[in-house]
C-alpha cells in the first residue's frame, strides 16, 4: 500500500532528511490547503531545521486557519518555550488549555513556571498534571526536582581559628529550616563562639531568619532577628534585613 504524502514527509522527517520532508508537506499544501495536520508537521520540521522564523510564521498561520486543533497550540507554545519566549508561550496555554489535553498542558505550563523560578505555581500545574496522567515522566521528574531544593534541612558547621594576636576561636554553627513554599523559607541558628587571649569568653547568637524570593520581579529578600547574649549573661536584640536584585547572568 503506498504511502500518503503526510506519512511520507514523516518518515523523511525522522530519519533526517528535513528538507526532502518540506518539500513533500509544500506540495501536499498547494493540492489540500486544510489539512491542519500536514500543516502542524511542516511548522514542526521548520522548527526542526532551526528556521525559527519560519517555523514561527507557520505555526502562526495555521493556528489562525484551526484554533481547534490541540497539536498545533501544544507544539507552537512548546517552540516558543524553548526558544526563551516563555511570557507568549505561557499566554498560548492560559488562553486555550481548556482545548488541550490537559495533563500536556499543565505539564508545560508548569516547565515554564519552572524555568522562570516560579517553583509555588509550577509545583501546582506538575500536581494537577500528574493527578489526570500519573506516568507523565517530566511533570514527575521535574515536580521531584522542586521537592527536593524545598525540602527541610539540617546543617551543623563547626569552625575554630587561630592565629598570632593571639586570639583563638572555636564554635559551631547549628541551622534548622524549612519551607512555607518553594520559595519562601525560615531558618532557626544557633551559634555559640568561645574566645580565647588566655582567659576564655563565650557569646552566643540566636536568630531566626526569613527568606523569600519573587522570580518575575527579580528580587529576593532576608528578614531576621536575634538575641545576642555576651558577657555577663546580658543580652542584646539583633536585626537584619537585605534585598537582592537578580541581574541575570548568574549575578545577584
Amino acid at each position: 500500500v503506498q504511502e500518503g504524502p503526510v506519512a511520507e514527509a514523516r518518515r523523511l522527517r525522522d530519519g533526517g532528511r528535513f528538507d526532502d520532508a518540506v518539500r513533500v508537506l509544500d506540495a501536499h499544501l498547494r493540492e489540500h490547503p486544510d489539512d491542519a495536520e500536514a500543516e502542524r508537521l511542516r511548522a514542526q520540521t521548520l522548527y526542526w531545521l532551526k528556521d525559527l522564523a519560519e517555523a514561527d510564521a507557520a505555526y502562526a498561520a495555521a493556528l489562525r486557519r484551526h484554533p481547534e486543533h490541540e497539536g498545533l497550540r501544544l507544539d507552537y507554545a512548546r517552540m516558543l518555550a524553548e526558544t526563551g519566549r516563555l511570557h507568549e508561550a505561557a499566554a498560548l496555554l492560559d488562553r486555550h488549555r481548556d482545548g488541550l489535553g490537559p495533563a500536556e498542558a499543565s505539564a508545560l505550563l508548569g516547565t515554564i513556571h519552572y524555568w522562570r523560578g516560579e517553583l509555588a505555581g509550577a509545583k501546582r500545574l506538575f500536581e494537577t498534571a500528574l493527578r489526570l496522567d500519573p506516568a507523565h515522566p517530566e511533570a514527575a521528574r521535574q515536580l521531584r526536582e522542586i521537592r527536593a531544593v524545598s525540602a527541610p534541612w539540617v546543617r551543623i558547621e563547626p569552625g575554630l581559628w587561630h592565629d598570632d594576636q593571639p586570639l583563638d576561636t572555636a564554635g559551631v554553627t547549628v541551622e534548622a529550616g524549612w519551607f512555607f513554599t518553594p520559595l519562601t523559607s525560615m531558618a532557626v541558628r544557633s551559634r555559640p563562639v568561645r574566645y580565647s587571649t588566655g582567659s576564655a569568653q563565650t557569646f552566643w547568637l540566636n536568630e531566626v531568619e526569613l527568606s523569600s524570593a519573587a522570580p518575575l520581579a527579580r528580587i529576593e529578600t532576608r528578614l531576621g532577628a536575634g538575641a545576642f547574649r555576651g558577657t555577663g549573661g546580658s543580652y542584646e536584640w539583633t536585626g537584619q534585613a537585605t534585598v537582592g536584585i537578580r541581574a541575570g547572568g548568574g549575578v545577584t
